[in-house]
């Protein structure tokens, strides 16, 4: 996993409703997501999708895909994007 260089701050309200849309998606999204806007290697993105599955908004990891993100824009860019493929 890439580490950006500055974690993004959200809004609480902002940051539950993020991961409550980016639980919505499927795995194969999420696991994009992963590597498209945090930059995990692909041999850890099917565990860490599962670990999110099983803990929802609970998970260590959606934290990280949320506030480590290149940017608030090209997350959220790629969550509309996502969403709208369903």
């Amino acid at each position: 996993m890439m580490k950006s260089s500055e974690e993004i701050v959200w809004e609480e309200k902002e940051e539950r409703e993020l991961g409550e849309r980016i639980l919505k998606l499927q795995d194969t999204q999420i696991g994009a997501l992963l590597g498209l806007a945090v930059g995990f290697k692909p041999d850890v993105i099917e565990n860490v999708v599962a670990e999110i599955r099983e803990h929802g908004l609970l998970s260590g990891h959606l934290p990280i895909l949320v506030e480590e993100a290149h940017s608030k824009e090209e997350l959220l860019w790629w969550v509309n994007y996502f969403e709208s493929q369903k």
